[in-house]
């Protein structure tokens, strides 16, 4: 299948020489022979606009398709996060709380509403530095980390946990927090799904 950047410079070469072909036409015949010439070069780039167009209109559609399935593959990416028993949190390169599952929501034991745009820092101990210093770590590495943490949830007391970060294919991080009860199969898998489902 051609290239966008083929068929359009397919198209590009044909409508020059079109412009070409209008010049000559143009210009007074020296012969029925340079007419017939002509005549056959129009046909010539008639047929090449023709495959042209037909190609082009088979590269949209598989364009819309990828897109259809993208998007069925985000929503569905989606669904798992919700649905996830594992805590999940999204931070943007920072820190910053984009977005939590509401098994996160519970053992924050915070609203959706307040816990977006939140510092996740702010959940942790006393080692908040080296977990900002180690999420940025992870801009230069792309297979993600893991590291104990002492989770402080609202109005509850401390608790340990695992903390696994990974980047995103959107250039954030994903954050499981693992509970001490959590299975850790079930908490690579959760990963793993996410991971695949992403487009």
């Amino acid at each position: 299948m051609p290239t966008p950047e083929h068929l359009q410079e397919r198209l590009g070469s044909a409508l020059y020489r079109l412009a070409s072909l209008k010049q000559r036409a143009s210009e007074p015949a020296d012969s029925p022979r340079s007419t017939g010439k002509l005549l056959s070069d129009v046909q010539k780039l008639t047929g090449e606009l023709e495959r042209a167009l037909a190609d082009l209109q088979q590269a949209m559609a598989q364009q819309a398709e990828l897109q259809d399935r993208a998007l069925v593959a985000s929503r569905r990416a989606e669904q798992l996060f919700d649905l996830s028993p594992v805590p999940s949190v999204v931070l943007d390169t920072d820190g910053v709380v984009v977005e939590a599952n509401p098994a996160a929501v519970r053992m924050l034991n915070v609203s959706q509403r307040h816990l977006a745009g939140k510092a996740f820092s702010l959940f942790l101990g006393g080692e908040r530095e080296l977990f900002l210093s180690r999420l940025h770590g992870l801009r230069q590495n792309d297979s993600g980390e893991r590291w104990p943490a002492i989770i402080r949830p609202r109005e509850r007391s401390p608790l340990r946990a695992t903390l696994i970060a990974a980047p995103d294919p959107a250039g954030r991080v994903m954050l499981l927090l693992a509970p001490g009860d959590c299975d850790a199969g079930e908490v690579s898998e959760t990963l793993g799904a996410l991971s695949e489902e992403s487009p």
